[in-house]
């Protein structure tokens, strides 16, 4: 399987967070997988004339089974194209994997807004405010590393909200906070983000949030939660761990207490 492992020069895909030179055949088949099953079952395409009429994780599964009889021809596989032609279906998994594509591309574009809000334990935070646009979680980590690199600002931290469509048709809020490092516990921030808004909502099963350093979100899913009042709650909190940054050199103990809750100190 030494073939799935070289490293290649292409498109990078998502996978390929560090650098964006170069890629491998793995990534690449593992990119194309994401996209048959909806990234995670989040994303599908129920307009499509081709997609529309495919269960997308059954799909991937069935093709799956046909592939375990092909281990032969699998270990000869050079490029996404050698792979993608062990496909029966594989109309609709390029439509698919098209889509993908384009829907990335455009999220990239949109991200090229997040605008700088301030400074906190040397890092920069952004802000990125959209509207049920897809994808945020993957694409936001690799424009925070792109836009860290191009500013020369050390380590940063985005902070995206963005609308969504429930499980129940409602409109929910969605904090998606990535960062480069451990400047900044996103986790304990999207964490600070639930119990805000459970205080208001009180609704824990469908308000919830949390993460590691790195990673975090927060979601109201079907709990009713207006996404102005959602929004205005994710700012507040951004304003509060701004505050205390400022005041940093002279914290008092409720203080640093409050800062290890929102991730700027430990």
């Amino acid at each position: 399987w030494e073939n799935l492992f070289k490293k290649i020069p292409g498109t990078a895909t998502l996978f390929d967070t560090a650098q964006r030179e170069k890629t491998t055949l793995l990534s690449q088949i593992a990119e194309v997988y994401f996209a048959v099953t909806g990234g995670a079952f989040q994303y599908f395409y129920p307009d499509d004339p081709i997609l529309g009429k495919l269960n997308q994780p059954l799909l991937c599964f069935e093709e799956n089974l046909k592939l375990n009889t092909k281990i032969d021809k699998l270990k000869k596989v050079n490029s996404l194209e050698d792979f993608m032609k062990l496909i029966d279906k594989r109309e609709a998994w390029q439509r698919a994997y098209d889509l993908f594509k384009r829907n990335w591309s455009d999220v990239v574009k949109k991200m090229e807004t997040a605008v700088p809000i301030g400074r906190a334990n040397d890092a920069t935070i952004y802000l990125f405010v959209s509207d049920k646009l897809p994808l945020i979680p993957m694409v936001g980590g690799i424009a925070l590393a792109e836009k860290v690199k191009k500013n020369a600002d050390g380590e940063g931290m985005i902070f995206m909200i963005n609308t969504e469509i429930t499980s129940q048709g409602k409109l929910g809020t969605h904090f998606s906070l990535r960062a480069t490092s451990d400047k900044i516990h996103v986790g304990k921030i999207c964490q600070a983000s639930a119990a805000r808004l459970n205080e208001v909502f009180n609704n824990p099963t469908e308000i919830s949030g949390g993460g590691h350093p790195r990673a975090g979100e927060c979601r109201t899913r079907n709990a009713g939660v207006p996404h102005g009042i959602a929004l205005y709650h994710g700012i507040s909190l951004l304003r509060e761990l701004l505050e205390l940054e400022a005041k940093r050199s002279s914290w008092t103990d409720s203080d640093k207490k409050r800062a290890v809750e929102l991730g700027i100190a430990s």
